[in-house]
């Protein structure tokens, strides 16, 4: 038996269940945060086959890059949220990432924002749908150990106003995308779809 007093036993309990409601809360943000396409009615076995169909429609050899540029369609709220084309092929609705599609591959590699939710590494990328996911920072040295000496014919990003090197992004995004265009200089640069 219980020797101690009532209220103390009522104190008690109601710490365990404060602790409780903060521990529950934090999961659930937890998941949020880490798998934002999870939240979402749509699998991710969409999105990548979205993302395998911009592949064979540009073909194999091409540098696939897709920014999460800013949406301008809703300009209040715009700063928080990816536009449409970004969100088809990814699942994630925050702009500031890039999506690269490396000659030959369909699924995709992410490169995230600092200070990003998402972290890098192999859960995130199981979690999402991706190969990998990486520092936004990190681009050139994965670039230069996926793609080696050859450099790609073309350079493409998807949706309307796809051309490169892109507007509408937050600042470390745009200038990821700036040396990417600058490292290939004889690349053809084009929209798709």
């Amino acid at each position: 038996p219980d020797r101690r007093s009532p209220r103390l036993r009522y104190r008690i309990r109601a710490i365990q269940t404060a602790e409780n409601t903060v521990m529950r809360r934090f999961l659930v943000l937890f998941l949020v945060l880490l798998s934002p396409a999870a939240a979402q009615s749509i699998p991710l076995e969409e999105f990548s086959t979205r993302r395998a169909a911009l592949r064979s429609s540009v073909g194999p050899d091409v540098l696939v890059l897709i920014p999460g540029r800013r949406a301008d369609e809703y300009p209040e709220s715009s700063a928080e949220r990816a536009d449409n084309c970004s969100w088809y092929l990814t699942g994630i609705g925050r702009p500031g990432h890039l999506v690269v599609l490396f000659p030959g591959e369909t699924v995709g590699s992410l490169f995230v924002p600092a200070g990003s939710s998402i972290l890098p590494g192999r859960p995130a990328a199981r979690a999402l749908g991706f190969d990998a996911v990486y520092w936004l920072h990190e681009l050139e040295l994965v670039l230069s150990l996926e793609l080696g000496d050859s450099a790609p014919v073309r350079l493409v990003s998807p949706g309307v106003g796809g051309r490169l090197p892109i507007e509408r992004g937050p600042e470390e995004l745009e200038a990821a995308v700036q040396k990417v265009v600058e490292a290939y200089p004889e690349a053809e640069t084009a929209s798709c779809f």
